[in-house]
């Protein structure tokens, strides 16, 4: 027997060639099956709002196409209710303290692109989120945007070889003990990297103005998009000591 909607198709194209009645839009019934099952797929806590937006969307795609602009395609709104039902599901799953949109921190969004395996749909999903936010904020649901200012490279995962303790150890000891017959730029850069996970892009843009050794701290950059400030360990403290007396040494 055939399935229910092969039958339903076959007899809506047999009613339709005879003039009995007006084509069905089949396409705008099933997306906005998708939509309502990408909202019924969001955790409970997370619904409501998931729900108000798809609304949203749909009045806001009216609004387009009353004012002839382009409006959003279903493939976009869908995309859009993807990327927060799986979001929702991330919190509920992994921030369980996390009931609420409006509990949720720039940290838990950033986290959550890290769950994503490609690139193209991690960025993606990050806009979608981008967009979300903004009208949460906008309609007061949330205080503040935890997604403002985050970029979809924010968070990849490393897929490079990790060091072995004892190679950690091996060059801690070269950084330190033997860091006199080096030059000054190689434990500095090294024990930053080691023990404050600073990236290459970070030490790329470090300057010496950068760098307060009565205080012990030092502020790392990642191009103009993002900045960070940390209390230095004592090692390396030592080596960026080393590397700012050359630089006076040899600026002098």
């Amino acid at each position: 027997a055939a399935p229910p909607a092969a039958l339903a198709r076959a007899l809506e194209a047999l009613l339709t060639s005879a003039r009995l009645t007006l084509p069905a839009d089949t396409a705008a019934q099933a997306a906005a099956a998708r939509r309502s099952r990408r909202v019924a797929e969001t955790p409970a806590a997370f619904r409501a709002a998931a729900a108000s937006f798809s609304d949203a969307q749909l009045h806001e795609r009216d609004r387009a196409r009353r004012a002839g602009t382009r409006p959003r395609s279903d493939r976009t709104l869908e995309i859009n209710l993807t990327a927060i039902r799986d979001l929702a599901r991330y919190l509920a799953a992994s921030r369980p303290a996390v009931t609420g949109w409006q509990l949720v921190a720039a940290g838990d969004v950033d986290a959550f692109p890290a769950t994503i395996a490609s690139p193209a749909n991690r960025a993606r999903q990050l806009h979608a989120l981008r967009v979300f936010f903004r009208w949460a904020r906008s309609h007061r649901i949330i205080l503040a945007d935890p997604a403002r200012g985050l970029r979809p490279t924010s968070n990849i995962p490393f897929h490079g070889r990790l060091l072995s303790a004892a190679e950690q150890r091996q060059l801690l000891r070269r950084w330190t003990a033997g860091a006199e017959r080096l030059h000054p730029h190689e434990p500095a850069a090294g024990l930053l990297g080691l023990l404050h996970g600073a990236s290459a892009g970070e030490l790329r843009h470090l300057r010496a103005t950068d760098i307060d050794l009565g205080r012990r701290w030092a502020r790392g950059t990642a191009g103009s998009n993002r900045a960070s400030a940390a209390r230095t360990a004592r090692s390396a403290q030592s080596g960026l000591g080393r590397a700012t007396w050359r630089r006076s040494t040899v600026t002098s």
